[in-house]
């Protein structure tokens, strides 16, 4: 499948899989400085990527389960959905720190992973059913 991305920021890392046969993409901090997140804090950090999801499907980004596991950091908003509605918006990802120490996000630092579905188109079927009693 090919997606249409755009850098925002010349120091802006496009995503990428971290071995062959990965299922998601690492997302990449798209920082000058290191940002630190307090413990108990929600902090937003910017990818400098935007990206035109096609029609019809979702760019869905999730947590890196060895952030939480070795610091408590994780996707706030998981999972978090980007689609055609919102192209050319920089994906921004909302973290936060459940861990008791401050945890820096320093520049590139791999901060979620992102990966594509399909998204059928929906009719819902309204139906009434009879409760079944318990007794």
């Amino acid at each position: 499948m090919k997606v249409k991305i755009k850098r925002l920021y010349d120091s802006a890392k496009l995503p990428q899989y971290a071995t062959e046969g990965a299922g998601a993409m690492d997302l990449f901090a798209c920082v000058n400085r290191p940002e630190k997140i307090f413990p108990g804090q929600v902090q937003i950090i910017g990818t400098g990527i935007a990206v035109e999801v096609p029609f019809g499907y979702g760019l869905f980004i999730s947590p890196r389960s060895g952030l939480y596991l070795k610091h408590g950091v994780f996707v706030a908003t998981s999972p978090a959905l980007i689609d055609n509605s919102q192209k050319g918006r920089e994906i921004k990802i909302i973290l936060k720190n459940e861990g008791v120490d401050p945890f820096y996000i320093n520049p590139d630092a791999k901060i979620a992973e992102c990966f594509i579905c399909e998204l059928p188109d929906v009719e819902w079927i309204e139906e009434k059913w009879e409760r079944e009693s318990n007794g």
